[in-house]
């Protein structure tokens, strides 16, 4: 029984310092939950804010391996919200998340539309708002034939 969080610390050795706090138990019949093991942490530009894909459940809702897109503190105290995701469809996931050069936009690619398995482009300004509605952030639907597979936000 796992659950997983999120710690920073120096390159200089300091002691650990626990930065997300969004998950107080297991998602429903997990084992471990956390964030996931395929996709980065990512940094934001300021170094204030770390966007993490992960299936932590909350306030008791949230399914295993339903990876939604979080943002936590890169300071204490520790805490994190649920920007966007689909808890309760474990098979709706979230990845690739990337700040813009700036860190005024979050951009990620997910499968949160209306048909399962389409991989769309969205984007976010605000990092605060908790479990925010994907159709107002989608910049890029489904392509022709195919998935947004991926992002890299450059200058």
């Amino acid at each position: 029984m796992n659950l997983y969080q999120v710690y920073v610390m120096t390159l200089s050795g300091s002691t650990p310092v626990l930065v997300s706090n969004v998950a107080a138990a297991l998602a429903t019949g997990a084992t471990s939950t956390g964030p996931s093991f395929f996709e980065p942490l990512v940094w934001s530009p300021d170094q204030s804010k770390l966007a993490v894909v992960a299936d932590w459940p909350v306030s008791g809702a949230g399914l295993d391996d339903a990876y939604c897109l979080f943002m936590v503190p890169t300071t204490a105290p520790a805490g994190g919200v649920r920007l966007f995701g689909s808890p309760a469809d474990a098979a709706r996931d979230v990845q690739g998340p990337a700040f813009s050069p700036g860190g005024t936009r979050l951009f990620f690619v997910g499968d949160l539309g209306t048909t399962d398995n389409n991989f769309e482009l969205y984007s976010t300004a605000d990092f605060t708002a908790p479990n925010q509605p994907a159709a107002a952030a989608r910049l890029q639907g489904v392509p022709t034939n195919g998935d947004v597979d991926t992002v890299v936000a450059g200058p």
